[in-house]
Formats: C-alpha cells, structure tokens, sequence
C-alpha cells in the first residue's frame, strides 16, 4: 500500500473503529445494564447516529489538520517550502494523541448515556454502565493507538531517514512511553477485553461468534504490539550482519520510531556506527601516514647508516692518533714532574742555606753584639779591677795598723800580767785580809793572760791578711794586665765580627735572592707539571672517548640497520592495516 492511502487510511481509522466497533459495543453493554422500551432504541438509533457522524466529521478535521504537514509530505516528498520536523514530530505523536482522543471522547459520554438511561429506561446497574464504557474506551484507544502507529510506521521511517543527524533531539519532545508501560496498557487492554466477551458469552447464544472475535481482537493487539518490537530488532540484526559480513557496511542507521527503550538502542546504535566510521576514517588516515613515514623513515635510516660508516672510519682514524699523541704526552708529563721533583729538592736545600745564613748572620750581629757588651763588660771589669787594687792597698794599710793596735794590746796583756802577779804576791802577804783582792789579782790576771793570747791570734791572724792581700795584689795586677790584653783582643775580634756580618749579610740576601728564585722556578715547573699531567689526562680522556665515540657510532650504524628493518616492518604492518580497514564501507563510501 502507497504512503498516501497508509496516511488516508489512518485518518479514517479513528471514526470507523468508533463507528463500528466502539460504538455498537458500548450501545450492547449499555443495553444489558437497563431496559429499554421499543420506541427509546428507536430514539437513541435516529439521535445517536447523527451526533456520531458529527463527532466523527470533528475528529476527521482535528486529524486532517494535525497530519496536514505528513500529508504533503506523503504526497510529493521534493516538493518545496515543507517542514519535515514537524512532519516528523507529528507522526510520531499522531497515534497516541488520536487514541487518547477518542478514548476522552467515549469516557465523556458516561454522563451523556447516564442522561439517556435516566430519561428513557430504567437502569438495573449504573456502575455496569460507568464500568463498560471504560472498557470500551481502553479497548478503542489501544486498538487505535497501535493501528494508527502501524499504518504511519513507514512514513515515519522515511522522515527519521531525513533527520538524520537530529533524531533524538526531536524524538526527546515527544511523549515517552516506555515498553514497560506499554505491555501493561496492553495486558490491562486485554483482560478488560477477555472480560467483557466473557460477559457477553453468558448472556448470547452465539458462542462460537463471540469467541472468534475475542480471539481475533486479542491476535491483532499481540501482533500489533510484537511487530513494534520485531521490526527494530530485525533492522538491528541486518545493520549488525551488515558489519560482520563481506561487505563491512558502515554506512547503515536505524532511524528512531519512538521515545521508549527501542529508540534508545537505535539511538546508541547510531552513535557507535558514527563512532566506528570516524574511528575507520582516521585509521585510514593514520595507516596512509604510517606507511609514507616509514618510507622515509627507511631511507633517511639508509642515508644515516651510510653517513656513520663514514663517521665511524674517520673516528678510528682520529682515535689512533689520539692514542699516539697521548702516549707522547704522557712521556712529556713524566719528565715535567721528575723536572719539577729535581726543583724541589733544589728549592728545599735552597730554603735550608737560607735559614742556615739567616742563622748565620743572626750569630754574626749576635756575636758583634756580645762583642761590643764585653769590650764594655771587661773594661767595668778593669776599672773595677783598680778599684779592688786600691781598696786592697787600703786594706794593707789598715791591716797593717790593726797589727800595731794588737802588739799594743799584747804588751799592755804582759804588763797587766805582770801587775796582777805583783797584786797577787802583797795579797799573799796581807793574809787574810787579802785574799779577796787575791781573787781579783787572780781574775784579773786570767783575763790578762786571755787578752794576750788573743792579741797573738789577731796578730797571727792580720800576718796571714797581709800575706793573703800582698797575693791579692800580686793577683789584681796580673789581672789588670790580663784585662787589657783581652781588652785589645776584643777590640780586634769585634772589628773582625763586624766584617763577618757585613759579608754574612750581603750572602744572606743572596741567599734569600737565589731562594726566591729557586721557588719561582719550582712554581713555575710545578704548574707545567700538573698542567703537562691535566693535558695528558685529557689526551687519554680524548683518546677513550674517541673510542667511545667510534664504539656508539658502530652501535648506532646497527640501530639504524635494525631501525631500517624496523621501518621496512611498519610500512608492511601500516599496508595490512590499510588493507584491513579498506574492508570495512563507511557511509561517504
């Protein structure tokens, strides 16, 4: 059937189901739940028939103009100055609106049918009333809402086509019914269906009848409801066997039929087949890029291979040379350093004549100073001398006058001696009456006799004195005589130290000069020493890492051999990833 008649056929659908299904329905559940009198069927029949055509001519105009844009589009899809989104959305919302539509309607004449009741018959049961035409109104609406979506299904499918890229942001703006709530609208729509043929099985002859259309209406709502289901599983199952077979189609969408779980996949699907043809395209992409830089990669890797055999045989030349040159200065550096050893020594002997003429010069002042203080010291000495002399002549002098004081004192012992022997003698002759100035004689006497041998010893004593200071005379004059020939030695050994300072002096700052210098040069042969060594480490440093050098030059001449093979490996790798790409069809292919 033609897009167009599908569409023509959905407008009409509402009235007919409601015409000819709801309608009698409703009127037989109506009639079982009161008794009518004969003339009141003839009023409903006369007067319900035209209000029905009018609510049907209604809903044939709400219809028409909701579906005007699918219309159009259904009858000349290039025709110019048409909104396909709200062909699309309208579509999509057309069967549940249309249901819902027509269920209101059949629910808003419970009071309608309540009135009649009331006026022209008599009601055995009014909740059986209110009850049926719920029933009635689900089963329509279900039975509409899934023929309707069925009749608009390919229309729909041809707008999703055009949307493209837009799908699910139309497809969110409409209402959302999930399958969940579906199968329960469903299974309530046919239990409430199976009910009410029960009831009309008790109360009808025509059993048989009955149940077939039971049957048939439960079969329509089953397979109505299954193909929703079906049809995206199966455009699912093509898309997927589409990429997993020879062709590797990329270029398939499943467009979006409803805001529920369905959509969803459809949507998810979309998105990873997007994903997957960008993801080919830049493998593509990337595989073509592989393939030219490995290419290059492998020439530049042969040119480079080329250059560091080169660059490795100029290295090895270059490194026996170092190895030569390093060999000689090392030589040179070994002779630098006994040279600048031989400088040391040199230097350190040098140091000690220094300090040995230092000290030399030091002895020399030393010794002029010592000099200069003992010509001092030995004329303090000579004066002191004479002094010592005159005094001892003095001391002779003064001696010899204690000597005449003690032959003085010895006479004057012997006369008093002599005296006190006389005492003695008269007192001797006095008696008693001298006897005590016998005593005294005799007392007198004793000490006389002392003083007298004391004299002697003064007088043995100032002999000896004198004999002692005619040697210390005899002495000091010798003495003096010495004092002055050693007064003019000292005179002649301080003239002589002082010429030995002068030269000990002028040798010292030779000496000091020669020092200096012979420092300087060991400086000087010490630093080209260590810079003859510090030269030499570097020339064997240079040598190793020319060898080095020439050792990672062979090893990088092999990594560029192996990163030659390597390339070689990528391009082929990059031409099998290019070859398996191409197997899959992307939506520009």
């Amino acid at each position: 059937m033609k897009p167009d008649k599908k569409i023509k056929l959905a407008l009409a659908l509402p009235d007919l189901l409601a015409l000819f299904f709801g309608a009698p329905l409703l009127m037989y559940f109506v009639s079982r739940a009161a008794a009518f009198p004969p003339q009141a069927n003839k009023v409903i029949l006369w007067a319900g028939l035209p209000i029905a055509l009018l609510l049907a001519g209604l809903t044939q105009i709400w219809n028409r103009k909701r579906l005007k844009n699918v219309v159009a589009f259904a009858t000349d899809p290039q025709a110019e100055g048409q909104n396909i989104t709200a062909a699309f959305k309208a579509a999509l919302d057309f069967p549940l609106v249309s249901a819902l539509h027509m269920t209101v309607n059949f629910i808003v004449a419970v009071p309608v049918i309540w009135l009649i009741v009331a006026l022209l018959a008599q009601a055995t049961n009014f909740w059986y009333i209110v009850l049926y035409s719920v029933v009635t109104a689900l089963v329509l609406g279900a039975l509409i809402f899934l023929i309707e979506e069925f009749l608009l299904k390919d229309i729909v499918i041809r707008l999703a086509l055009l949307h493209l890229g837009r799908q699910s942001e139309i497809i969110r703006k409409t209402v959302r019914i999930s399958l969940t709530h579906r199968l329960i609208v469903l299974f309530l729509v046919v239990m409430m269906l199976s009910l009410s043929f029960g009831i009309m099985m008790e109360r009808l002859s025509q059993l048989t009848l009955i149940a077939l259309i039971g049957l048939a209406a439960t079969l329509i709502i089953a397979y109505l409801s299954s193909r929703n289901i079906t049809d995206v599983i199966d455009s699912l199952v093509v898309a997927l066997s589409e990429i997993s077979g020879q062709n590797r189609g990329l270029g398939r969408h499943l467009p979006l039929l409803a805001n529920n779980e369905l959509g969803d996949l459809c949507h998810q699907y979309n998105q990873f087949v997007n994903l997957l043809d960008r993801l080919v395209s830049d493998i593509e992409k990337v595989a073509a890029e592989v393939a030219a830089s490995a290419q290059e990669l492998a020439s530049s890797s042969q040119q480079m291979n080329a250059s560091g055999q080169e660059i490795s045989s100029t290295i090895q030349q270059i490194s026996k040379g170092a190895t030569v040159q390093s060999e000689r200065l090392t030589s040179v550096a070994k002779s630098l350093q006994d040279f600048s050893e031989a400088a040391k020594r040199i230097d350190s002997q040098v140091r000690m004549t220094t300090v040995s003429s230092q000290r030399a010069v030091d002895s020399s002042q030393q010794g002029a100073a010592q000099t200069s203080e003992a010509v001092q010291k030995i004329a303090e000495i000579y004066q002191s001398a004479d002094q010592t002399s005159q005094k001892v002549v003095k001391l002779q002098q003064k001696s010899k006058e204690i000597g005449g004081v003690a032959a003085l004192v010895s006479n004057l012992a012997q006369q008093i001696d002599f005296l006190a022997l006389n005492a003695a003698i008269e007192a001797a002759r006095a008696g008693e009456a001298g006897q005590g100035f016998s005593v005294v004689a005799d007392e007198i006497r004793s000490l006389a006799v002392e003083a007298g041998n004391s004299a002697q010893q003064v007088s043995s004593l100032i002999r000896d004195i004198e004999a002692e200071i005619a040697k210390t005379v005899e002495v000091i004059a010798h003495t003096q005589q010495s004092i002055e020939n050693s007064r003019t030695s000292v005179d002649q050994t301080e003239q002589a130290l002082k010429v030995i300072s002068s030269t000990v002096t002028v040798a010292g700052a030779m000496v000091k000069q020669i020092s200096e210098s012979s420092r300087a040069q060991t400086k000087s042969a010490g630093q080209v020493a260590q810079l003859a060594s510090e030269v030499s480490a570097i020339a064997i440093q240079t040598a190793a890492s020319t060898e080095e050098v020439a050792a990672a030059v062979e090893q990088q001449t092999a990594s560029m051999q192996e990163l030659s093979a390597v390339a070689q490996t990528l391009s082929q790798t990059a031409e099998k990833m290019n070859s398996l790409v191409s197997r899959f069809k992307s939506a520009n292919q």
